[in-house]
């Protein structure tokens, strides 16, 4: 019984740091959605911010959180007896990417005001991929940076600061390689197309800044929860 929840106790940790995460950093999706769809930045006080935001919490923290549970377990198994190089984690965040495509497409539609049936119907084999694309993206941003910091740790010593840097510049660098999948999934979903080779970064700032951010505070309170957790058996 013991094994089993320490087996899940990252399907349980991870939903609930990326649930809280998400909530400082939203403005900055919903910021680059409008980007995207080439309509002005919402407003905060907005009550189609605030809904968004209520609606987002629990979708991000269930199909992001459980994308990062599982792309640590499919690490552990692939690469038991390894040490976490880029090749290892680029292979499970593939796999993790793979499968997690169609679910991410509800989410996405939630921070352009989609409802359920409108975010996910039409979806093509196409769309599937670049969805693919654009989470195998995001996953390596976001697990990258503690391989990152290991390297750095080495030749300048162990420091928190690089440790979140490294985090930071590693889910904005992922965020970056992913935007144009993640802009052509925002127009398929709102029936626009790409004009001009441009349209494909609107926005990319605004998510850059966004998934960096939100990578450092996941890393921060994920860390938090399991220091806790550990502490308290």
């Amino acid at each position: 019984m013991i094994n089993r929840l320490e087996n899940s106790a990252p399907f349980i940790i991870a939903p609930v740091a990326a649930s809280i995460s998400i909530v400082p950093v939203f403005y900055g999706y919903m910021a680059k959605t409008a980007k995207q769809l080439g309509k002005p930045c919402p407003s905060v006080s907005s009550p189609e911010f605030r809904i968004n935001l209520v609606k987002a919490i629990p979708t991000f923290g269930a199909v992001v959180g459980v994308q990062l549970a599982a792309h640590t377990i499919v690490q552990n198994i692939l690469f038991s007896n390894k040490e976490a190089s880029l090749s290892s984690l680029m292979t499970s965040s593939m796999i993790v990417g793979a499968v997690a495509a169609p679910p991410l497409a509800l989410f996405n539609g939630q921070s352009a005001n989609l409802n359920v049936k409108k975010s996910i119907q039409g979806l093509s084999v196409i769309k599937v991929l670049t969805l693919a694309a654009r989470q195998t993206s995001f996953l390596m941003g976001m697990t990258v940076g503690d391989h990152l910091s290991r390297r750095v740790k080495l030749a300048a010593g162990d420091s928190r600061v690089a440790h979140l840097s490294c985090v930071f510049f590693s889910g904005a660098l992922g965020s970056i390689l992913g935007h144009p999948a993640d802009t052509l999934v925002t127009l398929w979903q709102n029936g626009q197309k790409v004009n001009k080779f441009s349209d494909v970064w609107r926005g990319g700032l605004y998510r850059s800044m966004a998934v960096g951010s939100y990578a450092v505070i996941y890393n921060v309170l994920y860390e938090y929860l399991i220091s806790t957790k550990k502490s308290s058996e």
